[in-house]
């Protein structure tokens, strides 16, 4: 279609009145009581003349948008992704559409994007907020409507939260390898003061005080490229040739890793014993495969969904929770000694 028909024109087209053809576009004409044979009849032209309802319009005249923003890390990412699929089909199940967009974990992104999102009047914000955007997020308050951060938050901020127990979550993860008779163990995490890799770094802490080791800890800078974390670590392992166990903060700086474990010739569960925050896909298919502390994708996915649409039924006992869900263990053979 070359050029967008009114509603008028459609109107005209298929022999009802303007207001019939609206009633029937915004999917409320049966409540209207039109006949199922002019609903098809207009839904039928509709899509002959492959018709988009102008989003913003419709904003105007009803408050209500029924799209959804979320606004993650990488959408590419397998924990982004998953939730982000999860939070569509529940909220699609609702009547809403969710417009996704990744921010890198860069604060002037966030902005960016958050910004684009507010233009398009969205009902409701689904964030994991990148640092320094609490001021933003702050203001978005102020509007009245729902907002749901997931993965990580901050305590000063009126916000609902869906976030996992990082802490015990990393202390699981050390402890499985003392478990495993690993007495020398590291962290490699990202120098980030997130609340959640924060969590992760003191979960860890915990674990080394149970047996008055000294912490190791290296801390790599967010956007580095997989070859330069892998370098990184690989440096960190020869300052450190006593290391024998590995708690990685993320699953993609384990799998960096991996790669300076075989550049020096390691081998995993053997000479060094490994565990990753955040389950792969791949992982369990790695030799040998990789014990991980997995984060429950679907339960927060379910979680944030409920949160959202009961904030935007408007139910008045509705008030901003922090929602925090436990990991879980998946032992694999990386942190069993061969």
């Amino acid at each position: 279609m070359s050029k967008r028909q009114s509603i008028h024109t459609i109107a005209k087209e298929v022999g009802l009145s303007a207001t019939t053809v609206s009633l029937i576009i915004n999917g409320v004409g049966k409540e209207n009581r039109i006949s199922d044979a002019a609903i098809k009849r207009v839904e039928d032209y509709l899509e002959k003349i492959d018709y988009r309802p102008n989003v913003l319009a419709k904003a105007l005249r009803t408050g209500k948008t029924n799209v959804i923003g979320m606004l993650v890390e990488d959408i590419s990412d397998p924990f982004f992704s998953a939730i982000a699929r999860g939070a569509e089909v529940g909220l699609e199940e609702a009547g809403y559409r969710i417009f996704f967009m990744s921010t890198k974990n860069k604060l002037e992104n966030a902005k960016f994007r958050l910004d684009i999102l507010k233009s398009y009047n969205v009902d409701g914000f689904i964030i994991a907020p990148t640092p320094g955007l609490e001021k933003e997020i702050q203001k978005l308050t102020k509007s009245g409507k729902p907002i749901v951060l997931f993965d990580r938050y901050s305590p000063e901020l009126q916000t609902c939260n869906v976030v996992v127990d990082n802490r015990r979550g990393a202390m699981t993860g050390a402890m499985e390898l003392m478990n495993s008779g690993y007495r020398n163990i590291a962290f490699v995490t990202l120098a980030s003061k997130q609340v959640q890799m924060e969590d992760r770094k003191k979960g860890y802490i915990d674990a080394l005080g149970t047996i008055h080791k000294k912490e190791r800890i290296l801390e790599v800078p967010y956007n580095q490229t997989t070859e330069q974390n892998t370098l990184a670590i690989r440096d960190f392992l020869i300052k450190n040739n006593e290391l024998d166990g590995v708690l990685f903060g993320t699953n993609y700086l384990a799998i960096a890793g991996l790669q300076a474990f075989k550049d020096l010739k390691l081998t995993v569960g053997k000479d060094i014993g490994v565990v990753g925050f955040d389950d792969n896909t791949n992982f369990a298919l790695f030799t040998p495969s990789i014990t991980a502390i997995a984060q429950p994708v679907n339960h927060i996915a379910r979680c944030i969904v409920k949160e959202m649409t009961t904030a935007l039924s408007k139910d008045p006992d509705w008030i901003p929770t922090t929602t925090i869900l436990n990991t879980t263990l998946v032992k694999r053979e990386s942190s069993s000694k061969l």
